[in-house]
Order: C-alpha cells, then structure tokens, then sequence
C-alpha cells in the first residue's frame, strides 16, 4: 500500500468520527433545554370548513324593518330658502290739476363707487315670454303702446310688423316697429351704477321685462335710444323738450321704486328738469302715488 492510499484512508476515518461526535454534542444540548419552553408556541390553527349551501324557506325569512313614514301636511317641512324681493309697484301717471302740486319722492344722492363690479348686459335676460303666449316683453311693450291695432307676421299673434307709435323723446309717429327700440327708461347700466349691482340675477330679469308701469318700458325711435345710450338726464335728455317734466317725473318714479340712488350731478339735472312742470313741484321724502 502506498503513502496516497493510507493517506486517503486515514483522512476518510478521521471525518467519520468527527461527524459522530458532532451528533453527540446536539443530542446533549437538547437534553439541556427540557421541553423547550422559552421557545413561542406555533398556534393550533383550525381547519377550515367546507361551504355549505342550504335552502331557506321563504316563510321563514325575517321582515324588512319600514322606513320612516314621509312628512304629512300635518307636519310642514320648514322652509330654508331666502325669499326673493317682489318686483315694485310703480305709480300710474295722473295730470295735475289746476292749484295741485307735484309731489316726487327725493331720492338718495350718493356718489358712484370706484369700485363696483363691471357691467355686463347679458346678466340682464332680455326679451322674455314669461307669460308663455309666444309674444315676447318687447312685442307686448308694442302691442300695448300703439294707438292703433296692431299687425302681425303670422296668425299666432306672436311678431308684430305693424301699428301707430308716438315716441314721446321725439314727438314723431311711427308705423313700422323696425323703426323703434324698446327703451328702458332708466337704462340697464344706469341702474347697476346706482345700486343694482348687487341684485341677483332673477330681480335683473325682473326689472329688465317690467311692465308694473307703462313708463318703465316704452318705445321710442331708435335713433333717439341710441344717443341716449346708458347716460343720465344729466348728459342727456329728450329733444323734445315738453317732455321734459314727465321725464324727470317718471325717471325719479322709477328709481324710488326700485331703490335705486342718484348721483349729485343727476338729481341737479332732475330738478332743473321739474321746474318746467306746469304746476309747482314739491320734493318729498315719501311721495305715493305722485
């Protein structure tokens, strides 16, 4: 046998015992730490059970709780919403007679703020059919204003193409309605400088279509409107000047009922305006029915 092969063998005998003696030692440690108790438990999990499916009686299904019942009359549910401000009644227009005296309301006189929110004309919805007869505010403004039957496109009333008009800034008659504007008397930017600013959108729907007076609304030439514009009676009036005291009259009307301010330079110009009255003229801090 040569040196290789003893040495191999020799080598094979020593990792043998070196094995057993290692199985030794953990044999006795084990036996060192009696049934292990320090080490954490592995928990018993039950087993799952298997579904079962089982019919149920229809009868033997419980009842559905009712619900509440609903509020009757007799409990009224209370109401959160804000009222909406009714639109103003207007006076009518009445003559003065001989010795009477014209009472006008006095306006507030305030100064325009700098800064108020910027005009817009569509947030005052303009021409409506509220009443839903197919005759929008500007062709009942028509209808109503002409001395004379009124024409129509069509059988349903709805378009008017034809009647007899005085336009009171003018003094001139018109047959054809493309001649004339529905003008409102106290102008839509006018008004949101005095105060309807802060309106909500449905009182400029209601002051825009207002006919609680035959003055708020009128027709006029358009030539005329046009030059008028948005401005004041102190920047502008009517050419003709014997309409100048219902003007101011109806201006001023117009403005207290719908409690809205005028500008110093305004109310100068209205005054200036009254004194062309046929009767005296009496400023008022409340004057019904003029």
């Amino acid at each position: 046998m040569n040196n290789v092969k003893l040495r191999r063998i020799l080598a094979g005998a020593a990792c043998r015992y070196l094995l057993a003696a290692l199985l030794l030692l953990g044999a006795a440690a084990c036996e060192a730490v009696p049934d292990a108790s320090d080490l954490p438990d592995i928990p018993d999990f039950p087993a799952r059970p298997s579904p079962t499916v089982s019919r149920v009686d229809p009868e033997s299904r419980p009842t559905a709780t009712p619900l509440p019942a609903a509020a009757t009359p007799d409990t009224p549910i209370p109401n959160t919403r804000k009222p909406e401000a009714a639109a103003p009644t207007l006076p009518a227009r009445s003559v003065p007679a001989a010795g009477d005296v014209i009472r006008v309301p006095r306006l507030a006189i305030v100064e325009i703020p700098a800064d108020l929110p910027d005009y817009s004309r569509k947030d005052w919805k303009h021409w409506v059919d509220a009443d839903k007869d197919c005759q929008n505010t500007r062709a009942e403004v028509l209808v109503e204003e002409s001395t004379a039957d009124t024409a129509f496109k069509t059988d349903r009333n709805c378009l008017v193409t034809g009647g007899n008009w005085l336009d009171p800034y003018t003094g001139q008659t018109f047959n054809d309605p493309g001649d004339l504007d529905i003008d409102h008397l106290v102008p839509l930017k006018n008004a949101h400088l005095s105060g309807a600013w802060q309106w909500d959108a449905a009182r400029k729907e209601d002051y825009a279509n207002s006919r609680a007076a035959d003055y708020h609304l009128i027709a006029v030439d358009k030539s005329a409107n046009r030059a008028k514009g948005a401005r004041g009676p102190e920047e502008w009036q009517p050419p003709d000047e014997s309409y100048h005291c219902q003007y101011a009259q109806d201006w001023i009307a117009v403005k207290d009922a719908w409690e809205l301010a005028a500008t110093p330079e305004e109310w100068a110009a209205l005054q200036e305006m009254l004194e062309q009255c046929p009767a005296p003229v009496q400023i008022v801090e409340d004057a019904p029915g003029r």
